[in-house]
């Protein structure tokens, strides 16, 4: 399936995922606080979709992640998987480093091309890609 402004849905959702898994991995690495699950989860989804959610306020369109259910649900499942395997990912502290900034780049360009396919001109369409790449890890650090 394709979104309407021509991005294939399963590429959103897998930027959401990871987005939300590497939310919550972050989240569940901070040990000066104690963090529980629901707050661990809320910040994967903080960071998995904070950035659409500004990219579409910005571009004065109704905010695709309440629009639809697979988007809060992809969310949720990925932050409670990087909860859950949180330990098996621990090592892995430079391969999550590498998939944030895949993340930010898949989140940017989603964003960018949206901006594009409704019409907004080129500089201010890169300019809400950039909002929407940072948007969720903004959230998330505000969060924390």
């Amino acid at each position: 399936m394709i979104t309407p402004f021509g991005i294939p849905l399963w590429a959103e959702l897998a930027a959401v995922g990871l987005g939300a898994l590497q939310g919550a991995l972050f989240a569940g690495a901070i040990t000066d606080r104690r963090i529980d699950v629901l707050g661990v989860v809320l910040i994967g989804v903080g960071l998995a979709l904070g950035g659409s959610l500004l990219r579409d306020i910005l571009l004065g369109e109704p905010p695709v992640v309440i629009r639809g259910d697979w988007y809060v649900l992809v969310a949720v499942a990925a932050a409670l998987l990087g909860l859950s395997l949180r330990r098996l990912f621990a090592p892995l502290d430079p391969v999550i480093l590498v998939l944030d900034a895949v993340i930010i780049g898949l989140f940017g360009a989603i964003g960018t091309s949206k901006a594009a396919a409704l019409g907004v001109p080129a500089v201010p369409a890169v300019f809400v890609g950039a909002a929407a790449a940072v948007g969720g890890s903004v959230l998330r650090d505000v969060m924390l």
